[in-house]
């Protein structure tokens, strides 16, 4: 046993012995059933809180998946047909959060993840407006600076306001 496991040390044949000594105990002891008042009924599931789950959990899914993009796409390592991809998700991720934003109850978790979004494609559009490769942020097709057109402040307007969350009171 431990030949085939040294890292474990005596913890594998140590979790073997008690395991065993544990089942021994358990079955010599008698089987009472608990009494009713010990296990409480589970309260039901509201319409609205299953609601507030099942957006929470897509919520989730859209984060990581906006992440992932992100750093897939518009990450350090940058190339046109990346940004232009992540332009095209971004988008489509934006109408399915704003769909989710409208029909669900406000949440700072929903909030967060619309502003997100946002900010993602305001650096996505920052990015291909900029055809040059400057600091940290390198663009595979345009592997240069261009002092000529690009050393300057970039200014991104967005189409969509941010809308704060004040905890408890929901979006203002």
């Amino acid at each position: 046993m431990h030949g085939a496991n040294r890292l474990a040390s005596n913890s594998l044949l140590e979790a073997l012995v008690y395991s065993h000594r544990i089942a021994q105990d358990l079955s010599a002891r008698p089987i009472e059933p608990p009494p009713e008042e010990a296990w409480p009924a589970a309260p039901l599931p509201t319409a609205r809180g299953a609601v507030a789950a099942a957006v929470a959990a897509r919520a989730a899914t859209l984060l990581d998946e906006l992440r992932s993009l992100m750093w897939a796409e518009a990450g350090i390592v940058r190339s046109d047909a990346g940004l232009q991809h992540a332009a095209e998700r971004l988008r489509e991720l934006a109408q399915e959060i704003d769909e989710l934003y409208t029909r669900a109850p406000a949440s700072a978790q929903l909030v967060e993840l619309r502003n997100l979004a946002l900010v993602s494609r305001l650096i996505v559009d920052c990015a291909r407006s900029r055809l040059e490769s400057r600091g940290l942020h390198f663009n595979v097709d345009h592997p240069e600076p261009d002092d000529a057109r690009f050393l300057r402040d970039s200014v991104i307007v967005p189409e969509t306001p941010v809308i704060p969350y004040i905890s408890g009171r929901g979006p203002q």
